[in-house]
C-alpha cells in the first residue's frame, strides 16, 4: 500500500515481486516518473504472463491534474485482461495530491478485503424467512425481500445479509456473520451469530 511514489513502488512491486503479495492498494501514483517508466515494465509483464492474480484498488484525487493519465493507465491494464486479475478505482472528489491517503487507504482496504458474494438462488432464501428467539425477552425477524433477506432487529432496524453459502451469511461493513442451522430434514431450526462481542444462538420459533 502506498501513495504518490509509494504508489509507484506498490505498482513496480506487482510487475516484479508478484509472488510476494495479492493485495494492492495505492493512490495518486507517480505515473510519470522517470518518463512514464512504468509503462514498460508493464509491458515487460504482459509479455510473459497470461495471469495476474491480485485484488487492485487505485485512487486518485480529482483536483491534482493526474486524472487522465491515472484513467489511460487503468484502461491499458484492463485491456490486458490477465487472468485472476480484480480492479477496482475510485476518483476522491474535492482534494489534491496530498489529500488521497485517507479516504483512498480506507476504500482499498474495504475493497482488496472484501468478501466475495455468493450467486445463490433467492427462492432458496424462503426456507430461512420466520422468527427467532435469543432469550424469553429478545426476538429477531428474517425477511425476504425481492433476492435478498434482512434481519430486523429488537430495536426495528433493518440489516441485509449477504450471502456466502446456502447457510452462511455476512454484514457487509460490519464484523456480523450468520449461519443458520438446519435439522436431519433440511429445515431451518435456527442459527449461530458471531459478531465482535462474541457469539450467541437463535432459536427459530416458526
Amino acid at each position: 500500500m502506498g501513495s504518490s511514489l509509494g504508489g509507484l513502488f506498490t505498482l513496480y512491486t506487482m510487475f516484479h515481486e508478484t509472488e510476494l503479495f495479492t493485495r494492492y492498494v495505492l493512490t495518486s501514483p507517480a505515473l510519470m516518473w522517470d518518463n512514464n517508466i512504468l509503462d514498460s515494465y508493464e509491458e515487460s509483464f504482459h509479455t510473459q504472463h497470461p495471469r495476474l492474480p491480485a485484488r487492485v484498488f487505485m485512487a486518485v484525487s480529482a483536483l491534482e491534474g493526474s486524472e487522465a493519465m491515472f484513467g489511460k493507465f487503468v484502461d491499458r491494464l484492463k485491456s490486458r485482461n490477465y487472468q485472476d486479475l480484480q480492479i477496482e478505482t475510485r476518483v476522491l472528489e474535492g482534494m489534491g495530491h496530498a489529500g488521497s491517503k485517507p479516504e483512498g487507504y480506507t476504500r482499498g482496504l474495504q475493497s482488496v478485503y472484501s468478501r466475495a458474494a455468493k450467486n445463490v438462488n433467492p427462492s432458496k432464501f424462503s426456507a430461512f424467512v420466520g422468527k427467532y428467539r435469543l432469550n424469553p425477552e429478545v426476538r429477531v425477524s428474517i425477511l425476504k425481500e425481492n433476492d435478498h433477506i434482512v434481519l430486523l432487529a429488537p430495536d426495528s432496524s433493518r440489516i441485509e445479509l449477504q450471502a456466502e453459502s446456502d447457510n452462511d451469511f455476512s454484514v457487509r461493513g460490519m464484523y456480523l456473520f450468520i449461519k443458520f442451522r438446519r435439522n436431519d430434514a433440511g429445515a431451518v431450526t435456527g442459527a449461530h451469530v458471531e459478531q465482535f462481542q462474541g457469539g450467541f444462538d437463535l432459536t427459530r420459533e416458526n
